[in-house]
């Protein structure tokens, strides 16, 4: 399950490098970005693009990060796990559009 997060850039969690088939090869840098709940560290790796249901995303980078806090919180409310963070790097790719007062977005 992924959260769609309009002010963050699309991570993932660490225990999906494998399912995404990344590796060291793959990453470009590492950075520290403030959120919400303070400073994280996000590693960042190249891949060529995503797929959302049947939607290929381009996507130059993805990042990398330990997302417990976040999941935990989410765990807590929804009984799920989440995988992620849609960021506003795929929303603006696809031009995703948000309808918030039907809680739809449209890809």
């Amino acid at each position: 399950m992924f959260v769609v997060d309009t002010g963050a850039i699309t991570v993932i969690t660490q225990r999906l490098m494998d399912k995404y088939k990344l590796s060291s090869e793959d990453k470009l840098r590492s950075q520290n970005p403030a959120g919400a709940g303070g400073s994280i560290v996000i590693a960042a790796y190249w891949m060529d693009s995503m797929r959302i249901g049947d939607l290929d995303v381009p996507l130059e980078q993805i990042g990398v990060t330990d997302l417990n806090a976040v999941s935990e919180k989410l765990f807590n409310a929804t009984g799920r796990l989440i995988d992620g963070l849609i960021g506003q790097d795929v929303l603006l790719a696809i031009h995703a559009i948000i309808d918030v007062s039907n809680q739809h977005l449209y890809l």
